[in-house]
């Protein structure tokens, strides 16, 4: 299934996306201003928090990460993101970290690919 979020222009933080089971993936608009990805999460979609490992830090995908091709497609099925807080419930994808937020300069249109 693909889940869709949008973070609209001139903000960083998507619209929620209701997880009805696991990420495999995420794809990130060609046109995507530059900056890393980083989460919220909520399990009943009203109250979201910010997403950190065990250690404190806040799961962050690295701008480095983000592949450069037109597919820009995010493997979660693999590599270091591959965190259990993506089971159930809903997200939401910001454009930057919660301390350095970037603001997108159009609508980005963002496609989640959950499995069950």
């Amino acid at each position: 299934m693909i889940a869709r979020a949008t973070i609209t222009a001139a903000t960083s933080l998507s619209s929620i996306c209701n997880l009805t089971g696991q990420i495999a993936g995420i794809v990130i608009p060609s046109a995507w201003t530059a900056a890393s990805i980083t989460f919220q999460f909520s399990m009943l979609g009203t109250t979201f928090e910010d997403v950190y490992d065990t250690l404190g830090n806040e799961i962050t995908i690295a701008s480095a990460s983000i592949p450069t091709a037109s597919n820009r497609y995010i493997d979660f099925t693999s590599g270091s993101w591959s965190p259990a807080w993506y089971a159930a419930g809903y997200i939401k994808i910001r454009s930057g970290s919660s301390a350095s937020p970037v603001v997108q300069a159009a609508d980005r249109l963002l496609l989640v690919n959950v499995i069950p």
